[in-house]
């Protein structure tokens, strides 16, 4: 019994229907547990008769007038088929919750058994269905498909154009490692497209549709690279030695024949 339940308004109030010592009452609360604990662990004692309880405790008087006495003051509950303990699960001793614990687990345990036998059985009686333990082939496709169609990567770089309902124009990352590929040099094909994307913020008038800005990127690239903006042909022309003229010893250019 937990400490403090002598003094509980529920005990006392036993106690007083009873018309019985505290040693007395604590010994018919303890008799009863004790034996829900041995005889019936989930706490249902509705196999044992009003008379069986009472003869339990020793009761000299009436079994059902005692066991009307704890229903009555809510040590009992009153069940369909007789009376159970109140509130026995979370009352009971640690030994008695381990071990409905461990019968809940291996009921538990039986439940997904049968459950996997019968979607077995189910499987082998319907040879047709799909495989619940291998991916099918036709929602593989699905997915792919639904890959393929998606919208294409977002590259980072978003460009004013002129349309209804669209401000902006995204350049997929394909197209940008298209560029990278082509000229050879991700930060200047970036700086390129960042002065493009500035063009555009700052001409209004000439923004290009959604449709017309690959081939302006395109364009703008391909003027820059030929006016020697590529940061490659750059790197390529420093790398060349510089050429000095050679001079005679009357101080002429020497010519080469």
């Amino acid at each position: 019994m937990k400490t403090g339940t002598t003094s509980h308004p529920k005990f006392r109030s036993l106690q007083k229907r009873l018309e019985l010592p505290v040693y007395a009452v604590v010994g018919i609360l303890e008799t009863v547990w004790m034996m829900a604990g041995q005889f019936a662990d989930d706490g249902d004692l509705s196999r044992f008769t009003d008379d069986q309880i009472a003869d339990a405790v020793d009761w000299p008087g009436d079994g059902s007038d005692l066991v009307e006495a704890l229903v009555e003051h809510r040590w009992l509950d009153r069940t369909k088929n007789g009376v159970s303990v109140h509130d026995w699960l979370e009352h009971c001793p640690k030994y008695v919750q381990d071990r409905l614990s461990k019968r809940q687990k291996r009921a538990d345990q039986k439940q997904v058994v049968e459950t996997c036998r019968r979607k077995s059985a189910t499987v082998a009686e319907n040879r047709g269905l799909p495989n619940p333990t291998q991916p099918d082939p036709i929602e593989l496709k699905n997915i792919a498909l639904s890959v393929s169609r998606s919208e294409p990567a977002f590259s980072g770089f978003r460009f004013p154009v002129k349309a209804k309902g669209a401000e902006n124009w995204p350049l997929p990352v394909d197209k940008l490692n298209e560029y990278v590929e082509t000229y050879g040099d991700r930060i200047w094909v970036e700086a390129e497209l960042r002065k493009a994307r500035q063009w555009c913020n700052d001409n209004i008038a000439k923004r290009k549709t959604p449709g017309g800005m690959l081939p302006f990127l395109g364009r703008w690239l391909a003027s820059a690279n030929d006016k020697g903006r590529s940061r490659t042909a750059q790197l390529a022309a420093d790398e060349l030695p510089e050429m000095k003229p050679k001079f005679t010893r009357s101080g002429h250019p020497e010519v080469s024949r």
